[in-house]
C-alpha cells in the first residue's frame, strides 16, 4: 500500500474527532441530495440515470411533497420508496387519517428511522394555507443558463500545420440553456438547448446556434385521458427488460433498492442526445385500469459504411459531434417506435403487460468479431413482456418476463422481505439470454444493456443498534458467452459491507469495504488469449459531521487494490469538505482539497463532487496528484440565483495529460463551470 504522506491522510482522518460543541440539527437538502445522487451513480453507466433523480429531488427540495393528499406516482417521484412502502402510505391514510409527524411515520411498517430521516427534507406533514394553495396552483417557470471551460486548451483546438485545420472546429466552451414553465396539475412545458466542448456554435455545421434541441409538452387530466405528451419524452416499464429511463435500481449502498417502480410516460428535459423518445404518447384510463400508447420518429447518431442499401455497424451514444467523423455519424440513421402498456393497479398489486416495435431505416451489421456474434441484425425489432408487483405487509414480489423478436428471452424474479422491523432482506435472481434485444432496456445487473448475463444477488439491512447499521449485499453472476473484454463465458462475485455509525443527529461515519472478482483477458504475442480472474477491492472511512449551523465537515480516506495475476496496483485517496452556509449573506460555500497516490489506472478511486445545480460529476483518480475545488452557491432572493465552481487539479512531473485530441500540455488543470438560475 502507498507509504507516503501518512500526514496528510491522517490529519484529514482525525480533524472530524476534535473536541468542538455540537450543535443539533437536520442535513441539509443539498447533503441528502448529494448522499443520493453517488450512491445512484455507484452503478449507473450514463448521465441519464442520475439526471431525472436529480431533478425531481431538487424540486421536491424546494417545494417538499405533501404526504398526506400525494398521490402514488408523485410519491414515486421520491425514488427511495418502494412499491410497498408507498401502498403502506395510501392505506394507513384511508383507516386512521392523516399522518402528522415522522415519528408517526416511523411506526408503519417497512419505514426504518434511515428510511424517514431520507425522505424528511422533501415531505411535508402540514396542510398547506389556503394563500398556499392558491399560489400553488399558478404557474411556474424557471430559466437556466450554464456555461463551462477547461484550461488549457487540448490538441483538437489547435493545427497541426499551416495547411491543416483544427480537429475541433468549435469551441472550447460548453453551453446550456434550459427553460421549464410548469401549472401543477394541468400541463407543463420546456425545451433544452446545449453545445458540447469543441462543437461549432452559430457556425458550420450549427449555424442554427446549438448543436443538440429538445422540447416537451404535457398536459394532465383527472378523467379518462390522464396524460397527453408532445414532443420528447421517457418511457418506463416494468422492471426495465424493454424501456426503461432514468434512475434504475442497481446495486449500490442502498442494498434493498432492487425494484423498480416505473412512472409510465415522463418529460425528457436532459441531455443525452440518442436515448429518449420523439413524438406522442397518451395515458388513458379508468378505475384501476391504465394504458399508455406512444409513437416516436427520430433520427440518432450511427455509424454508417454503406449507403446504397444503407448498412450501419453500431448506434453511437456519446452526442458529441467535434470531429469530421462525429459529425459524419450525426443523425445519420432515422428511428421509428411504437407500442403500448397496459396495467391493473390495485392498493397492493400491480401487472402490466407491454408491446412494442422498433424499425430503422438501414440494417445494422455489426463487426464480425466473436463476441458480437449474438448482437441485434437486422432493421426491426418487436419486444413485448409481463410484469407484476404483489405487496404484502411485510414481504413484496416483483418479476418481469420479456422476449425479443427473435424469440429470446430476458427474465427476472425479486423478493424484499421484512422478516423484523430492525432486518430487510433483498432477494434478486436475473436470467438475461445472450440474444436479447433491447435497445432501451436498462434493468438490474452487472452490466449495461440487458443480455447475455444470469446471476443471483441476496442484500439484506440490519438495525445492529439504535445508531449502527449493517448494510451487506453478496452477487454472483455469469456470462454465459464471451464479452469484449474476456476471450470465453465467465464468472464473477461482488461482495459489498458497509457500517454506519450515527451517535448524534449531526454527525454520522461509516466504514466500507468492497471487492468483486471477475475475468478479464489476458493475451500475448505468443500463446492464444485466455481469461484470468482480476480482483479490485476498496476500503472507505468517510465521517459527515454538522459542526454547527453553519459550518460542515467532510472527510474520506480509501484505497484500492488491484491485482491480475502477477499484476499488482494499490492506491489511496484522502479529502477533506469544508462546507460554509452563511444564510446572512445568502451564500453556500463548498471547499474540497484531495489527494491521491496510486500505481496506475486499474488501482483508480473515484469521489464525488459537489456542483451547480442539475449537474454533477465523478471524476476517476489515478497516478500522483491534487485536486482542489470551490463551490458556490448565492441566491440574493428566490428570483435569482448563481452557480460558480472552479476546480485546479495537479500531476506533478506530467508534461502532457490526457491522449489523442484531449491531451494537453503540462502537469495542471483548470475547470471553470458557472450556472443563472432565474425564477418567476
Amino acid at each position: 500500500m502507498v507509504k507516503e504522506r501518512w500526514h496528510i491522510v491522517l490529519l484529514l482522518l482525525f480533524i472530524p474527532f476534535f473536541p468542538i460543541d455540537l450543535i443539533g440539527q437536520e442535513r441539509s437538502r443539498e447533503q441528502e441530495i448529494e448522499q443520493i445522487i453517488e450512491s445512484i451513480r455507484e452503478s449507473a453507466e450514463d448521465e441519464t440515470e442520475s439526471a431525472l433523480v436529480l431533478e425531481d429531488l431538487t424540486h421536491l427540495a424546494e417545494q417538499p411533497l405533501y404526504i398526506n393528499s400525494a398521490s402514488g406516482a408523485d410519491m414515486e417521484k421520491l425514488h427511495f420508496l418502494n412499491f410497498s412502502q408507498i401502498a403502506t402510505i395510501i392505506s394507513y391514510r384511508e383507516k386512521h387519517g392523516d399522518i402528522l409527524s415522522s415519528y408517526e411515520l416511523s411506526s408503519l411498517p417497512g419505514f426504518s428511522p434511515d428510511i424517514v430521516k431520507r425522505i424528511s427534507p422533501f415531505i411535508s406533514f402540514s396542510q398547506p394555507q389556503s394563500g398556499g394553495r392558491k399560489y400553488s396552483r399558478k404557474g411556474r417557470s424557471y430559466l437556466l443558463l450554464k456555461g463551462q471551460r477547461l484550461f488549457p486548451e487540448s490538441r483538437g483546438y489547435k493545427s497541426a500545420s499551416d495547411s491543416e485545420p483544427p480537429k475541433y472546429p468549435g469551441t472550447p466552451e460548453r453551453f446550456y440553456t434550459r427553460y421549464h414553465y410548469e401549472k401543477p396539475e394541468r400541463w407543463a412545458a420546456g425545451f433544452t438547448a446545449e453545445k458540447d466542448a469543441g462543437e461549432e456554435f452559430f457556425t458550420g455545421d450549427n449555424a442554427s446556434g446549438f448543436d443538440f434541441y429538445s422540447a416537451f409538452a404535457a398536459v394532465y387530466g383527472k378523467g379518462v385521458i390522464r396524460q397527453i405528451n408532445i414532443g420528447d419524452y421517457y418511457v418506463r416499464t416494468g422492471q426495465g427488460l424493454n424501456y426503461w429511463s432514468g434512475m434504475g435500481a442497481g446495486k449500490s449502498a442502498d442494498v434493498l433498492n432492487t425494484m423498480k417502480s416505473g412512472q409510465g410516460i415522463r418529460a425528457y428535459t436532459s441531455t443525452d442526445e440518442n436515448r429518449f423518445f420523439r413524438g406522442g404518447a397518451m395515458t388513458v384510463g379508468t378505475g384501476p385500469f391504465e394504458m399508455f400508447l406512444f409513437f416516436s420518429d427520430k433520427n440518432r447518431d450511427a455509424n454508417q459504411i454503406l449507403e446504397e442499401p444503407p448498412v450501419f455497424t453500431s448506434l453511437q451514444t456519446s452526442g458529441l459531434h467535434r470531429t469530421e467523423g462525429e459529425q459524419t455519424d450525426k443523425l445519420a440513421m432515422n428511428e421509428r417506435v411504437y407500442g403500448g402498456y397496459a396495467q391493473l393497479k390495485a392498493a397492493h398489486f400491480r401487472a402490466g403487460i407491454s408491446y412494442s416495435r422498433q424499425q430503422f431505416s438501414g440494417e445494422i451489421q455489426p463487426s464480425e468479431e466473436l463476441y458480437k456474434q449474438y448482437y441485434f441484425r437486422g432493421n426491426t425489432n418487436q419486444q413485448a413482456g409481463i410484469d407484476y408487483q404483489v405487496a404484502f405487509p411485510s414481504i413484496q414480489l416483483f418479476g418481469e418476463v420479456a422476449a425479443s423478436e427473435n424469440r429470446a428471452l430476458a427474465g427476472i424474479q425479486g423478493i424484499i422481505w421484512h422478516p423484523h422491523p430492525q432486518i430487510g432482506v433483498s432477494a434478486v435472481y436475473r436470467n438475461y439470454s445472450r440474444a436479447f434485444h433491447s435497445f432501451y432496456g436498462n434493468a438490474f445487473g452487472e452490466s449495461s444493456g440487458v443480455r447475455n448475463e444470469n446471476g443471483f444477488y441476496f442484500g439484506t439491512e440490519i438495525l445492529l443498534a439504535p445508531k449502527l447499521k449493517l448494510d451487506f449485499y453478496a452477487d454472483s453472476y455469469r456470462f454465459p458467452w464471451l464479452r469484449s473484454y474476456t476471450s470465453s463465458p465467465g464468472s464473477g462475485t461482488e461482495l459489498f459491507s458497509q457500517l454506519t455509525w450515527s451517535p448524534l443527529p449531526d454527525f454520522e461515519c461509516y466504514l466500507r469495504g468492497k471487492t468483486e472478482t471477475r475475468p478479464d483477458k489476458v493475451s500475448n504475442e505468443v500463446t492464444t488469449a485466455t481469461d484470468a480472474d482480476e480482483t479490485t477491492t476498496r476500503l472507505r472511512l468517510h465521517t459527515d459531521w454538522d459542526m454547527s449551523e453553519s459550518v460542515t465537515l467532510r472527510n474520506r480516506v480509501e484505497c484500492a487494490e488491484y491485482r491480475k495475476g502477477d499484476e499488482t496496483e494499490t492506491g489511496l485517496l484522502a479529502f477533506q469538505d469544508v462546507v460554509f452556509h452563511l444564510s446572512k449573506l445568502k451564500t453556500e460555500c463548498w471547499i474540497r482539497y484531495a489527494w491521491y497516490n496510486t500505481d496506475g489506472y486499474n488501482s483508480r478511486i473515484y469521489a464525488y463532487e459537489n456542483d451547480v445545480l442539475y449537474h454533477f460529476s465523478i471524476p476517476a483518480f489515478y497516478g500522483k496528484g491534487h485536486r482542489m475545488y470551490l463551490n458556490l452557491k448565492w441566491a440574493p432572493d428566490r428570483v435569482v440565483t448563481l452557480y460558480l465552481k472552479g476546480g485546479y487539479s495537479l500531476r506533478p512531473g506530467l508534461a502532457t495529460w490526457g491522449s489523442g485530441n484531449d491531451e494537453t500540455a503540462g502537469d495542471s488543470r483548470v475547470d471553470i463551470r458557472a450556472l443563472l438560475r432565474i425564477r418567476w
